[in-house]
């Protein structure tokens, strides 16, 4: 017994990584299949064969803007903390990341993805550098999704007026001296330097930790107003998709409804594949309850996936394979 349960294990253990995606995979299909099963087949399929195809094209034309954005964001922390300045380089790590990170949890295969094209540079440094460039868009979502959420459950669930501005005050408080610190300078080069080099098993690592010093206020603030672009542009193209497909001119809602699911996914994007089923479902929940079609928020969701995550990890992939 203990021989069979020690294979077993250890089988587990040797394709663990394989199983996860495989568990990711059957949690967005279970998803997708829950949601078009709810939502009836036949109305998806007509929604999308009437949505507006000129904004469907507005959307699929700000992906642009939004890889743009993000290419200009990791050229800047690639230029001050790498000291790295070959565009061609800096695209294709930009790529590889994308494609590196549709299938890992929060997307952690984009660290290892976009250190490919930097063969004279440490993995350590690539990763630093790489966070610095994920930490500001994140706190982005955190942030303005936090604001949406607690306006949301204050009309939408009668919460008392008193608790919704005591729940504003501790978001917005306790996030805004997070960016505050993570903005700050000194906090990376005084404060985070000192105490990863004081850590015993990282010693041999001190050298490495010197990227930390390159990273000016300027930089900082450069990386925060990209981040705030690149926010904005998404769930821009979410109201443009949901505009498309539901034929109501509600922009303000569909901001809304975007910057609410952005903020939501963030905290589960680990159980689904690229997010897959985890972003619609939640659309749609929140659509339901602003009585807006939830279809639309549906189709709009699963178009906003193929633009935004599978056609640039394609091009990646293509490019890394044609490197190959």
């Amino acid at each position: 017994m203990e021989t069979v349960a020690t294979k077993i294990f250890g089988g587990i253990k040797k394709h663990r990584t394989a199983l996860i995606n495989l568990a990711k995979i059957s949690i967005a299909a279970g998803l997708i299949y829950f949601l078009v099963n709810h939502l009836n087949p036949s109305q998806i399929y007509a929604d999308l064969k009437k949505a507006d195809k000129v904004l469907i094209l507005i959307a699929l034309a700000m992906l642009s803007l939004n890889v743009y954005l993000q290419y200009v964001k990791w050229e800047l922390v690639c230029k001050q903390v790498l000291g790295e300045s070959d565009k061609r380089k800096i695209w294709l790590s930009l790529f590889y990341g994308f494609s590196a990170g549709i299938s890992t949890p929060m997307r952690i295969g984009e660290y290892v993805g976009r250190a490919i094209p930097f063969k004279d540079k440490n993995l350590l440094e690539i990763t630093f550098a790489t966070f610095i460039d994920k930490i500001f868009p994140i706190f982005m979502v955190l942030f303005l999704g936090a604001i949406s959420s607690i306006i949301f459950i204050h009309y939408y669930f009668s919460v008392p007026f008193y608790v919704t501005v005591s729940l504003f005050l501790v978001v917005f408080g306790s996030l805004y001296i997070l960016m505050l610190i993570f903005s700050d300078s000194d906090f990376w080069n005084s404060y985070l330097y000192k105490k990863l080099t004081n850590i015993k098993f990282l010693n041999k690592y001190i050298e490495k930790f010197q990227v930390i010093k390159k990273i000016d206020k300027i930089t900082l603030r450069k990386v925060t107003v990209y981040s705030l672009l690149f926010y904005f542009t998404y769930i821009a193209q979410f109201a443009v998709l949901f505009f498309a497909f539901s034929g109501n001119f509600d922009v303000i809602n569909y901001l809304w409804i975007g910057s609410m699911v952005m903020f939501a996914k963030k905290f589960v994007s680990f159980l689904s594949f690229g997010d897959l089923g985890i972003r619609e479902a939640t659309a749609v929940y929140f659509a339901g309850i602003l009585g807006l079609p939830e279809t639309a928020a549906f189709n709009a969701s699963i178009i906003l996936f193929v633009i935004n995550l599978v056609l640039p990890s394609l091009v990646g992939l293509f490019l890394f394979l044609r490197r190959s």
